[in-house]
């Protein structure tokens, strides 16, 4: 600036004294002039830019400097690849295998992934064999880890789950295996009884399996995400979980395996955090970071303890302690027992008794009948073996009926009829399971009595029939879980005996049949429900000397019954 004045006072003094210069001359002097001015002003606005960008400058590494000392200028970085591997969120189910042709396979499938989906801290992935692998065996799991692994990669997974249920001589064996992203085997838990074979005990004992699975697991839960020191989750109130819990944060850092079957037996890891449990959801929660072992070590994936310890009661108190995660006052989970010796059977319903064609010796005959005559129906059953058992009925049915003879007093018959069954038999399995389908032949001993009011002239004797019977039948489930089933059973009478009271028609020869259909629908592990039809005849014809007035020729006897019974299995 100071430079443009004084070469504007130059040029006017120069202007002054020298009238002659031309005023080309002039011109060329104001340009320059203007010139060194513009060339001074551009330097001035030099200055000034570089003078606002060291100040920028400046402030900016002030800044850095200020955010550098509020964090750890050397920050930890707390990698473990076994930790990835067991961050277990999504599980696939391969389908059970069992020796006895799938009886418990769907049922114990089905549980398994219900359980699955039913937990909020896994989900059901689905299953996706290997290319090319469109079956599969059992023990490839087992014995190829490339295989499981490819399985659980195929199908999205961070694990995968599998049961084995196998019935041999030493009776029934579940297990269940968890194997890790690396093809490995995990966790293992099995069960063994040597008389469990029903169906609702073995879905039971899967979902009991399942239970000490989850509970082997060296953490409860994981955090699902952090933003800041705010975190997420997957515990919730299902878990226990209520605000102000804190909960330890712990990273695995190695892991050891059984030397044959390669399931692990120790897992070590280290705590690295803990966090206070801020709001709860049904099956989530937000917590804060209280304190960590280095800033951001806690982040998505990391393992949450569980957050109550295992105590121990005072010597000389019962010595189980309790479990994590159980509730105070809980009881041990214990088994429904299984049926093992037998079952007795009630059943109520009504029956349809005639008597008919009865031929008189004058060549009359009579008739009467009941359509709804009330009918009672006791059993019992014993399993002497698997395959060997006894049982006994009684069946009593009491009714009233007109008197079918014209001229017989009274006018109405009280019947009292009693049916007694006593019989030996063998069961035969089909599959070799003791619920399944089956085939069974007895041998017995039966009395069957019909006590009918006196009349006169007689018109209906009480008789009573008795010898002995073979019964052959059959059941067969008719749904994938066995709880409902159909049977049938059929009698035959050899070596009978007919008697007649007060009086008899002479020498009777008998025939003696009955059939029976039947439905068990299971309601629980111990009751069935039992709708059964029953069809009997008893058909005798006389021969010779009489004591009777008005001797018969021939009698038909016959009943249907249709009882709903319950049998309870013991």
């Amino acid at each position: 600036m100071g430079l443009g004045i004084w070469a504007s006072l130059d040029l006017w003094l120069l202007c002054k004294k020298t009238n002659s210069v031309m005023k080309q001359d002039c011109l060329l002097v104001k340009i320059r002039t203007k010139y060194l001015y513009m060339r001074s002003n551009f330097r001035i606005y030099i200055c000034a830019a570089l003078i606002l960008f060291g100040l920028n400058l400046l402030a900016q590494a002030q800044t850095a400097i200020e955010n550098i000392s509020s964090k750890n200028p050397h920050p930890t970085s707390y990698y473990s690849e076994v930790d990835r591997l067991l961050s277990f969120k999504s599980i696939v189910v391969v389908p059970s295998y069992d020796n006895v042709g799938g009886v418990y396979k769907n049922s114990v499938d089905n549980k398994l992934k219900e359980l699955i989906s039913q937990d909020s801290s896994w989900s059901l992935a689905e299953l996706k064999l290997p290319s090319g692998k469109a079956t599969y065996r059992a023990d490839w799991f087992d014995d190829n880890s490339d295989y499981t692994k490819n399985t659980i990669l195929g199908s999205h997974a961070d694990a995968l789950l599998q049961a084995v249920v196998t019935k041999n001589s030493s009776g029934l064996n579940i297990n269940l295996t968890l194997y890790a992203k690396d093809g490995a085997p995990f966790i293992v838990v099995s069960y063994r009884d040597e008389k469990t074979f029903e169906l609702n005990k073995v879905n039971e004992i899967a979902e009991n399996l399942y239970h000490q699975l989850k509970q082997k697991l060296p953490y409860e839960g994981l955090i699902m995400s952090r933003k800041g020191n705010a975190v997420t989750i997957n515990l919730g109130q299902k878990y226990g979980l209520k605000v102000n819990d804190k909960i330890s944060v712990a990273q695995i850092l190695s892991i050891k395996r059984h030397p044959k079957l390669r399931f692990v037996t120790n897992v070590e890891k280290e705590v690295i955090g803990q966090i206070i449990v801020t709001k709860v959801d049904t099956d989530l929660s937000f917590a804060q970071i209280s304190f960590e072992k280095e800033s951001g070590v806690i982040d998505r994936n990391a393992k949450l303890l569980p957050i109550k310890f295992i105590k121990y009661n005072q010597p000389g108190a019962n010595m189980l302690g309790s479990i994590p995660g159980i509730e105070d006052g809980a009881q041990e989970w214990v088994p429904s027992p299984s049926p093992q010796f037998g079952k007795i059977s009630v059943a109520l319903g009504i029956s349809d008794y005639r008597i008919s064609s009865v031929d008189l010796a004058g060549g009359n005959s009579f008739e009467s009948a009941q359509s709804f005559a009330p009918t009672l129906k006791i059993g019992a059953e014993l399993w002497l073996t698997p395959e060997w058992y006894t049982a006994f009925d009684i069946q009593k049915s009491l009714f009233n009926t007109d008197n079918g003879l014209l001229g017989s007093t009274p006018g109405t018959l009280s019947f009292d009829l009693n049916r007694y069954d006593i019989l030996f038999g063998y069961r035969y399995s089909i599959t070799g399971n003791f619920w399944g389908p089956q085939l069974n032949i007895g041998l017995g001993y039966f009395l069957n009595q019909t006590h009918v009011t006196d009349s006169a002239p007689v018109s209906f004797t009480s008789t009573e029939v008795s010898g002995w019977n073979m019964q052959v039948g059959g059941y067969f489930p008719i749904t994938d879980d066995y709880k409902t089933s159909v049977g049938a059973k059929a009698k035959f009478v050899f070596f009978e005996r007919y008697s007649e009271t007060p009086v008899d028609s002479g020498k009777a020869a008998t025939q003696f049949n009955n059939f029976g259909i039947y439905v068990a629908h299971q309601i629980s592990t111990n009751i069935q429900l039992r709708p059964e039809i029953n069809y009997g005849i008893t058909r005798a014809s006389f021969s010779g000397a009489a004591n009777r007035l008005n001797p018969v020729r021939s009698t038909d006897e016959k009943f249907v019954s249709y009882m709903l019974g319950l049998d309870y299995l013991f």
